[in-house]
């Protein structure tokens, strides 16, 4: 019986305010696919009262993790820290294209993979292949002196969209504000939501022994994903960095815009599409750069 587990599930209220801010809830219909229902579930996993794997697993591994019910809950239940517990549960698993990502040698491997495969790859794929740059970028730009910046490249972000974090640094420095690159690995992320608590831990603790947050007036992040985990590092390690990493992390168009009129933009004279994903409206400071 795992008591911590099953308190903080417990917590939830049963009010039901989050369901219509639930997407697979609105797709679905059914309770367990609902915020409250998967908490019930995890309560009951907690307890001992349901097998770590079958329909109480296929209900908990169909929840996006878009947090939108943890932002509307008036009793501000820990929704995603008692699911991504709940998954720590589950019988072992590893999927293998995290693995992949997490290895340094194997992210220069990938970009080199999916341009020879490019021609094959079916259309969903090959728009993947297709975000990746021209030309391979320098795997660190030299820093100004005495940078005041970091900005972290991640895994995923650093195999398949340089070009963003390349465009990041230009107009960092093109605002005058000295910057660093950081250490590219895992911020954690992918092994946590999979359940695999202590990769994560591992990847967590890397990232704090490669860099001083101290030397940093601010540690910022382009991957919504990353930024939601690098905010969050104070709550997996008493590590003394973690608490001080979480505090100086922004997103890096937060960053800019805090800038003020550092920056002289034209207008783009197209029509666009703009894609704000979940994560990125979690993020502490989001409202800043919307």
């Amino acid at each position: 019986m795992d008591l911590e587990l099953a308190a903080a599930a417990d917590a939830c209220v049963k009010c039901g305010l989050c369901l219509p801010h639930c997407p697979t809830w609105a797709a679905s219909r059914q309770e367990g696919d609902s915020p409250r229902g998967r908490l019930e579930l995890i309560a009951a996993l907690g307890r001992g009262d349901v097998p770590a794997a079958g329909a109480a697993q296929r209900h908990l591994d169909g929840c996006l993790m878009c947090r939108a019910c943890q932002t509307v809950c008036p009793a501000q239940v820990p929704f995603s820290a008692a699911l991504d517990a709940a998954r720590a549960r589950w019988p072992r698993r590893r999927i293998w294209w995290t693995r992949l990502f997490g290895a340094a040698p194997a992210r220069w491997g990938l970009r080199l993979a999916l341009r020879a495969l490019r021609p094959w790859l079916p259309a969903r794929a090959g728009a993947l292949a297709a975000m990746l740059p021209r030309e391979i970028a320098a795997r660190r730009a030299p820093g100004a002196p005495g940078a005041r910046v970091g900005l972290f490249a991640g895994c995923v972000s650093d195999a398949v969209d340089r070009r963003t974090l390349n465009d990041a640094m230009a107009l960092l420095r093109a605002a005058g504000i000295p910057a660093d690159w950081l250490p590219a690995g895992c911020c954690g992320a992918l092994d946590r939501h999979q359940g695999h608590a202590g990769a994560a831990q591992r990847h967590v603790r890397k990232n704090l022994r490669r860099t001083d947050p101290g030397r940093y007036d601010a540690l910022l992040s382009v991957a919504t994903g990353c930024g939601l985990e690098l905010s969050e590092y104070a709550q997996w390690t008493d590590h003394p960095g973690a608490a001080e990493w979480a505090r100086r992390h922004r997103d890096v168009l937060a960053h800019l815009n805090a800038a003020g009129g550092a920056l002289r933009l034209r207008p783009l004279r197209r029509t666009v599409l703009l894609h704000q994903p979940c994560s990125a409206r979690q993020l502490p400071g989001a409202a800043e750069a919307a």
